[in-house]
């Protein structure tokens, strides 16, 4: 029985790791501040997530909440920057799960003279390697780089004359 447990012990510790593997967490970010008024500034997201054909689940006015509907993510190499899927090692190479959906919450603060802009992503992918059976829902952590970029633009967009 123990020789059986030994075994069993050194084969499970020298099997290839085939499980997604995410680390940390999403960093904390402050808003961006924008030199324009509440309303500018929200009317900026509203035209930036229409840009991107982006279909909205709120549109609160009153305040300044806007959340999108769980979207899918372009096949785009470099949508593993934006956020960490974890990793899938095999017996030869460790590769980067991308995300494939997210959804995204965008919060505006201000008044008539100043506001700022803050941006929250849910990143996610769905798993289908070796070790899973069935596809399995993975949470991605955020890199913040995709909000960043994003908070960049409706700062852009809101304070352009």
């Amino acid at each position: 029985m123990r020789a059986s447990l030994a075994v069993l012990a050194v084969f499970i510790a020298c099997a290839p790791q085939l499980a997604p593997r995410v680390i940390g967490a999403a960093p904390l970010r402050a808003p961006t501040p924008v030199a324009a008024s509440f309303d500018r500034t929200l009317d900026a997201v509203v035209e930036a997530l229409a840009e991107q054909n982006v279909h909205l689940r709120v549109l609160d006015w009153s305040s300044g909440w806007v959340a999108t509907e769980v979207l899918r993510v372009p096949d785009n190499s470099e949508a593993v920057t934006w956020a960490d899927c974890g990793t899938a090692r095999t017996d030869t190479n460790v590769v980067a799960i991308p995300p494939e959906q997210v959804e995204y919450d965008v919060v505006v603060h201000g008044d008539t003279t100043s506001s700022t802009v803050h941006v929250t992503t849910r990143w996610g992918t769905q798993y289908t390697g070796t070790w899973a059976a069935v596809p399995t829902s993975v949470e991605c952590v955020s890199h913040g780089v995709w909000e960043r970029h994003f908070e960049a633009d409706v700062k852009r967009r809101a304070e352009s004359p």
